[in-house]
C-alpha cells in the first residue's frame, strides 16, 4: 500500500518541530545563506567565513562549482533547533556538529556557543560541498566512492591543518601499538578516520609538497586511492603505509623524553572492560569523597558517581529514552557537585535545555528548571555553599554566562558583550573565573583568563590561547589547560609563572579539584577517554614559556557589502532523477523512473515513481507523495495506482487499487507518536474462487473446454487507521540493541465503502543486551480483522515461523479447501539470541574480504487462522503435551550484510514439543526486525 510510502508502517525518533521557523536568506556571491528568526547576525558571520574559504579552496577543486552557480548553507541558532531540520529524513544525533547533503550540496551548521567553533565547522563542510561537486556527473555513477578517511580527513586538513587533537590521538596510537595501516583503514569510521585522515594530508604535504596534495585530491576523488598515491608518489601501497608509519613515529618519538605515561594515577575507568569510547565532565564533591563523570557505556550517555572508599558506582541516570534527557552535551558537559552533595548538570529536553539539580545522598532530582528563553546552554557548575549556578548561554548567535540562584529561583546574566565565554568554574561562593576571547584586537578564538565577582567587571588574569579551557582554583593559583608541545595538559599560574602540573603524551579534559587537593580528570588514552585520579599531592613539574598565540581575525566585512537579504520564496527544485528500461516478450519494453524534488529547508519533499508497460498503459503502477514537514504536524498526501494480491475469502484476488491518501504524524515527544491517514480508492478485483482453482483456464497449461474465466468487479473503498508508535531502541552496528519499540494500529472502513473490514493490529519489540555485542531479541504480533473484505494475515516464511511456507492451501481428498497458517487471526512470537559468529574472513587467493558476519538461535511460535476454522473460543494452544494450534520452530542462522542486500540464512527445525522434525534451509534477504 502507499502506505509504506507515507511511513505509516515505520519506526524511528521523532522530530519535535516545537518552533515556527521562518526563512529569509542574504543572497551573496557565491553561496546562499539561509537564516530564521534570531539568525541574521550568524548568517552573516558564515557569510564572511564561507567566501574567505571558497577563495582558498577553489584552486584544490577545479571546475567544481560553475561561475553562476551559488551553494546553499543554512543555519541554526543551536544544536537543538540543527536536530529538527528537514533537511535530512532522520533525527540528528547528538554530537554531529554540521553536515552536507549531496543532493543540492545543502552545508548544514548550528551554532553551538563558540564562534572559533562555528568558524571550523563552516570550513569543513565547505570542503564536502566541493567533495560532491567534484565528484559529480555521469563518470561518478560508475566508480566507487573514496573511503572515509580520505573524505573527512580532507575536510580536516583543508579546514585546520594539524591540530592539537590529531597530534595527541596519533601519538596515542603509536604509544599504545594501535596505529592501523593505510591498507586496513577503508573498513574504519568514526573519530579514528577524522585524526588518521587529517594526519595522512599532512604526511603528502610535508613529503612531497601542497602540490602533490592537490593531485592527491584530484585524483582520489575517484575512489582509487591506491592508483592515485601510486600516481603521486610512484610507490605500492606497502612501501606508503611503511613511510607514512615512520613519519607519525619520528613525530611521537621527539617528544618520548618530555612526557610521561599515566602509570602514576589511578584509572576509575576502564573502557576495555565496558566499551565505551568517552568518559568525560568529570566533578569530583568538595570533601574528596565522590566523582562524578558522563559515559557513553552501553551505547547510551549517562551520569555516573563512583564512591570512592567503596568504588560502588550509581548509575544516576541515563538519556536517549525520556522527554527530558534526550541528550546530555556530552561533549560540553556540565557536572558540578557542592559541598552539600548537590549535582548539578544540563540536559536537552524536548522543548530546551534543561538545568537539573540532584541529592547525591538519596540519589534523587530535588529541581529541574526549564532554559526556555536560551537558544542552548552547557558548562554549569554549582557555587561551593549550592546557593547558586554559573552557566553558559546563548541566543541569537550571543554567548554569555548566566547566575541561577537556586533559593529564589531566579536568573540574572552577568556577562553582556560579543565575545564568546565558556567553562565558568567557583573562585568562591561570590567570584567566577572562565575562559572569553575578549581582546582589543578584534579577533575571535584567542582565549583568556578572567576573573569576575558577582556584580563587578571582568578582570583579566592571562591568556591569549587558542587552546585554553577549564581553569580551577589549585590552592590561591589557578590552573588550567592548554596545549604545549603537541599535547593537552594542566599548568599552573603561580606569580609571573606557568608551572607545569601534569605532562601526559596526548590530552587531558574537564579536570576538578576537592579542597583536599585531590584532582580527577578525563585523558584520551588507549584509543578513548577514561576517567583518572590524581593523588593527594600533584607537584609542579617545571616551569615553562607558553607564548601568547594570535587569533582568527574576524570576517572580512567588506564581502557583506551589496549582499541583499531576501525572502525565502519558492526553492521547491530537483534532488534526484533515474531511469531504467527493459525489454519483455511478454510485457513489451517495461521501464522504472523515479524523481525525488524537495525545498531548501527541507519542508517540502516529492516523490514520483512510474513502473511503466509499452504494451498495458493502463496496467502501469505509479506513485506520487507529496510530505509536509513545517510545524510539529507532519502532513502527507498520496496518490498511486498499484498491483497486489490478495486472499479475501472466499477469493483469491489480484487487485489494481487507483487511490488517494491524506495522512499525518503528531510527535508528542522523540519517542512516542501518533499516526492516521484517510484513503479513498477505486478497485479493480480479478477473482478466482477458492473451491475451483484448478478449473480457471489461466491456471491450466493447455487451457480446456469450459474453462472457468476470473469474475472482475470494481468495488470503491472508503477507509480510516489511527496508530500510537513507541520507540526508545538503540541502534549500534550489530541492530537493534536495547530497548522497547511497539505500535498498535485501528483501521476500519468507512460508511459508503464497498470495501468493508476492521482490524486491529498490535507489534511489540524487546531488545536487552546480554553482552557488550551479543542481544536477546523479542517480537510479539497480535492482530484481528472482521467484515466481509477482512484481511488476511500470514504467519510463515522468513520473518514468521521460518520452518514453514508463508501459508499452505491446498484440497483435500473431498475437494474441500484445506489451509494453514493464513487467516483473519495471527499471533506469532519470534524470539532470537544474536551473536558475532566471524568478525573477518579473509582468503588468501582473492582480493576482498568478508566482515561482521553474525549468528543467531531463534525461537519462533504462532499461527494465522481463521475464525470458521478454529473458533476463538475452541483455541487449544496445547492438547496431550504438544503443541495443537499452535505451530513453532527452533533454529539457528548466519546474516552477512552485503550492503543494501542483508543476507539471512537460517536452518530451522520444526517441532511440536515432543520432538523435532526434519530442518529447512531458509534463505532470504532484508533486515532483521
Amino acid at each position: 500500500m502507499i502506505a509504506l510510502l507515507l511511513s505509516q508502517w515505520s519506526y524511528g525518533y521523532n522530530k519535535v518541530d516545537y518552533k515556527n521557523l521562518k526563512w529569509g536568506y542574504l543572497d551573496g556571491k557565491h553561496f546562499n545563506v539561509y537564516f530564521y528568526q534570531g539568525g541574521e547576525r550568524l548568517a552573516e558571520f558564515a557569510l564572511a567565513v564561507l567566501e574567505e574559504a571558497y577563495e582558498e579552496y577553489k584552486d584544490y577543486f577545479p571546475g567544481a562549482v560553475g561561475k553562476k552557480e551559488k551553494i546553499p548553507v543554512l543555519i541554526y541558532v543551536s544544536p537543538k533547533d540543527f536536530q529538527m531540520t528537514n533537511v535530512s529524513p532522520y533525527l540528528i544525533p547528538e554530537g554531529v556538529g554540521g553536515f552536507t547533503e549531496g543532493f543540492k550540496r545543502r552545508i548544514v551548521v548550528p551554532f553551538a556557543g563558540s564562534y572559533a567553533e562555528f568558524r571550523h565547522v563552516l570550513r569543513h563542510e565547505l570542503v564536502h560541498a566541493f567533495q560532491y561537486s567534484y565528484s559529480r556527473g555521469l563518470s561518478s555513477m560508475f566508480s566507487s566512492p573514496p573511503p572515509l578517511w580520505f573524505v573527512e580527513g580532507m575536510a580536516e586538513f583543508l579546514s585546520e591543518g594539524w591540530s592539537v587533537r590529531t597530534e595527541a590521538y596519533m601519538r596515542d596510537m603509536v604509544i599504545n601499538l594501535t596505529l592501523p595501516p593505510l591498507s586496513e583503514m577503508d573498513y574504519y569510521s568514526g573519530y579514528v578516520v577524522y585524526r588518521y585522515g587529517e594526519a595522512f594530508f599532512n604526511y603528502i604535504k610535508d613529503i612531497y609538497g601542497r602540490e602533490a596534495v592537490r593531485d592527491f585530491i584530484r585524483y582520489g576523488m575517484g575512489g582509487n586511492i591506491r592508483s592515485a598515491l601510486k600516481r603521486i608518489t610512484h610507490k605500492d601501497l606497502p612501501e606508503i603505509d611503511e613511510e607514512f608509519s615512520m613519519y607519525i613515529k619520528e613525530r611521537v618519538l621527539k617528544a618520548m623524553g618530555r612526557f610521561n605515561f599515566p602509570d602514576d594515577i589511578k584509572k576509575l575507568t576502564s573502557r576495555r572492560r565496558d566499551h565505551s569510547f568517552l568518559n568525560l565532565g568529570t566533578a569530583i564533591s568538595p570533601d574528596g569523597s565522590k566523582v562524578a563523570f558522563m559515559s557513553d557505556r552501553g551505547g547510551r550517555i549517562g551520569i555516573y558517581v563512583i564512591d570512592l572508599a567503596t568504588r560502588k558506582v550509581h548509575k544516576l541516570l541515563t538519556a536517549g529514552r525520556s522527554p527530558d534527557f534526550e541528550n546530555l552535551h556530552i561533549l560540553k558537559p556540565s557536572l558540578s557537585i557542592s559541598k552539600d552533595n548537590r549535582l548539578v548538570t544540563i540536559s536537552q529536553g524536548t522543548y530546551s535545555d534543561i538545568l537539573h539539580i540532584y541529592d547525591l545522598n538519596t540519589f534523587k532530582r530535588v529541581r529541574k528548571v526549564p532554559l526556555d528563553f536560551l537558544d542552548g546552554a552547557h558548562g554549569a557548575r554549582i557555587s561551593p555553599n549550592g546557593s547558586k549556578v554559573v552557566f553558559v548561554g546563548y541566543v541569537n548567535g550571543r554567548t554569555d554566562l548566566y547566575i541561577y540562584d537556586v533559593e529564589g529561583d531566579s536568573f540574572r546574566k552577568i556577562t553582556d558583550d560579543e565575545w564568546s565565554e565558556d567553562d565558568p568554574y567557583w573562585w568562591d561562593d561570590s567570584t567566577v573565573i572562565y575562559v572569553s576571547d575578549r581582546n582589543d584586537l578584534g579577533q575571535i578564538g584567542s582565549y583568556s583568563i578572567y576573573r569576575m565577582t558577582l556584580g563587578g567587571e571582568p578582570e583579566y588574569v592571562w591568556g591569549r590561547r587558542k587552546i585554553l579551557r577549564s581553569p580551577i582554583r589549585w590552592k590561591d593559583g589557578v590552573a588550567f589547560l592548554t596545549d604545549y608541545d603537541g599535547a593537552v595538559n594542566l599548568f599552573l599560574l603561580r606569580g609571573d609563572s606557568i608551572l607545569m602540573l601534569t605532562d601526559y603524551f596526548t590530552e587531558i579534559a574537564h579536570p576538578d579539584v576537592s579542597e583536599n587537593g585531590r584532582l580527577a580528570f578525563s585523558m584520551m588514552w588507549e584509543g578513548g577517554w577514561d576517567v583518572f585520579l590524581a593523588p593527594y599531592s600533584v607537584d609542579p613539574k617545571y616551569a615553562v614559556n607558553l607564548m601568547e598565540e594570535e587569533g582568527y581575525p574576524k570576517p572580512d566585512s567588506t564581502v557583506l557589502a551589496g549582499v541583499v537579504k531576501r525572502p525565502l520564496g519558492f526553492t521547491l527544485g530537483l534532488d534526484m532523477a533515474f531511469a531504467n528500461l527493459g525489454y519483455s516478450s511478454f510485457y513489451g519494453t517495461v521501464g522504472t523512473f523515479y524523481m525525488l524534488f524537495s525545498d531548501i529547508p527541507g519542508d517540502n519533499w516529492i516523490f514520483l515513481e512510474i513502473l511503466g508497460q509499452s504494451q498495458n498503459i493502463d496496467n502501469s503502477e505509479f506513485v506520487f507523495v507529496w510530505y509536509n514537514f513545517k510545524g510539529r504536524l507532519d502532513k502527507v498526501v498520496g496518490f498511486s495506482q498499484l498491483w497486489n494480491f490478495k486472499y479475501l475469502t472466499p477469493y483469491f484476488v489480484f487487485e489494481k487499487r487507483l487511490s488517494g491518501e491524506l495522512g499525518f504524524q503528531y510527535p508528542f515527544t522523540r519517542y512516542f507518536r501518533s499516526e492516521g491517514y484517510l484513503s479513498a480508492h477505486y478497485n479493480t478485483w480479478i477473482r478466482f474462487h477458492e473451491d475451483s482453482l484448478p478449473y480457471y483456464c489461466v491456471f491450466q497449461a493447455v487451457p480446456t473446454p469450459g474453462c472457468k474465466v476470473p469474475e472482475v468487479v470494481y468495488p470503491k473503498g472508503y477507509d480510516v487507521a489511527l496508530s500510537l508508535v513507541y520507540d526508545d531502541v538503540l541502534l549500534t552496528n550489530y541492530g537493534s540493541t536495547d530497548g522497547v519499540r511497539w505500535r498498535l494500529v485501528g483501521a476500519t472502513s468507512l460508511p459508503n465503502s464497498q470495501v468493508d473490514f476492521r482490524t486491529l493490529f498490535f507489534e511489540g519489540m524487546l531488545f536487552r543486551r546480554i553482552t557488550y555485542r551479543s542481544i536477546w531479541a523479542n517480537r510479539l504480533v497480535l492482530a484481528r480483522s472482521v467484515g466481509r473484505h477482512r484481511d488476511a494475515f500470514t504467519a510463515g516464511g522468513p520473518y514468521g515461523l521460518r520452518a514453514y511456507d508463508l501459508f499452505y492451501f491446498f484440497y483435500d481428498e473431498s475437494g474441500k479447501p484445506v489451509r494453514y497458517l493464513i487467516g483473519n487471526n495471527l499471533a506469532l512470537l519470534n524470539s532470537e539470541i544474536r551473536f558475532p559468529f566471524l568478525d573477518r574472513l579473509k582468503f588468501g587467493f582473492l582480493p576482498f574480504e568478508i566482515r561482521g558476519i553474525r549468528a543467531l538461535a531463534f525461537f519462533d511460535i504462532g499461527n494465522a487462522w481463521f475464525d470458521e476454522d478454529i473458533p476463538l473460543d475452541k483455541f487449544q494452544p496445547i492438547r496431550d503435551g504438544a503443541l495443537w494450534d499452535l505451530f513453532a520452530d527452533v533454529g539457528v542462522g548466519l546474516r552477512l550484510n552485503l550492503g543494501y542486500f542483508p543476507l539471512r540464512l537460517d536452518y530451522a527445525y520444526p517441532t511440536d514439543f515432543r520432538r523435532l522434525y526434519p530442518a529447512r534451509w531458509v534463505i532470504s534477504f532484508g533486515w532483521d526486525f
